[in-house]
């Protein structure tokens, strides 16, 4: 039972087959496409990789920084509290001299009025 086909339906097949065959060069330049946007994704993506090392070295490096300073600022800290201790000494000492020599001077002057 073969039956021959026809011309219509060669035509038909044929419009099929270049159907078929234009998708398919459309769904391979898809696939090309994408392929490069993947490549250009990687490349993006080591790149940041790269940046994101660099940040956290520098990162490290201003914590480092941030500690020495802090370090300086307690040291710096630790002085004025000693230069402020030796200073209300000074103003202490100074106010009980003046008081005695006050007194002195009036102990004078009353020796030298009689």
């Amino acid at each position: 039972m073969n039956v021959p086909a026809s011309r219509d339906e060669f035509e038909t097949v044929k419009q099929l087959l270049a159907s078929a065959a234009t998708y398919a060069e459309s769904a391979n330049r898809q696939v090309d496409r994408n392929e490069i946007a993947i490549a250009r994704n990687a490349e993006s993506i080591a790149k940041l990789s790269g940046y994101i090392s660099d940040l956290k070295e520098s990162q490290k490096k201003t914590d480092q920084q941030l500690a020495q300073v802090t370090q300086r600022i307690d040291l710096l800290t630790q002085r004025l509290d000693s230069l402020g201790q030796r200073v209300d000494s000074f103003v202490f000492e100074s106010q009980r001299m003046f008081a005695n020599h006050g007194q002195t001077i009036s102990r004078l002057d009353a020796m030298i009025s009689r």
